[in-house]
């Protein structure tokens, strides 16, 4: 990264079974509040993240749900 360069983190609000779409995100999701599961096309399975777990994103598409009331930051 250079000086130039900014970095913004976005908080988002997820009620129960609610799904997030990602078209071709890169950083870092961290969950802050309750649990998810994301997805990831060609992956093996589902990844469960409970508050204080993070997940790196690498530009491919992600689906993002809450299994219950969850914040998560992008």
């Amino acid at each position: 990264m250079t000086l130039t360069e900014a970095t913004t983190t976005r908080t988002i609000e997820l009620g129960r079974d609610r799904l997030l779409s990602l078209e071709a995100a890169r950083g870092r999701i961290r969950v802050t509040h309750g649990c998810t599961w994301l997805t990831e096309p060609g992956s093996a399975g589902d990844v469960f993240l409970a508050a204080g777990a993070e997940w790196s994103l690498n530009g491919r598409p992600v689906v993002l749900g809450a299994l219950g009331p969850a914040r998560v930051e992008l």
